[in-house]
């Protein structure tokens, strides 16, 4: 939002040779535009970070796969479109799966 860079890390690798190919396998997303970075939960409405979510998801499966997420998509619009992400409950999210499957 401010243009800063918002550096990420990663750790926890059993060898220097495995981190140096999980760096390699990014910059390869990076490259091919494939690289997928999720919103930070904060104040952003469902609708937004669902509308941000289905355009990185469509970069990298099959038109059909999109168009089933659209579909479902929908449903949980239809409950939480305006909550934030941060507000939304395990209780609020089962109950409009419980919803959707009725």
């Amino acid at each position: 939002m401010t243009g800063e860079r918002d550096p990420k890390t990663k750790g926890g690798f059993p060898s220097r040779k495995e981190a140096e190919f999980a760096a390699q396998e990014v910059e390869k997303q990076l490259s091919e535009g494939t690289y997928v970075t999720y919103v930070k939960e904060g104040n952003v409405p469902f609708i937004d970070f669902a509308d941000e979510w289905l355009g990185l998801y469509a970069k990298r499966v099959k038109e059909s796969s999109v168009r089933a997420r659209e579909k479902e998509s929908k449903h949980f619009r239809k409950y939480l479109g305006k909550m934030t992400i941060k507000n939304i409950t395990r209780k609020q999210y089962q109950s409009v799966l419980d919803k959707i499957v009725r």
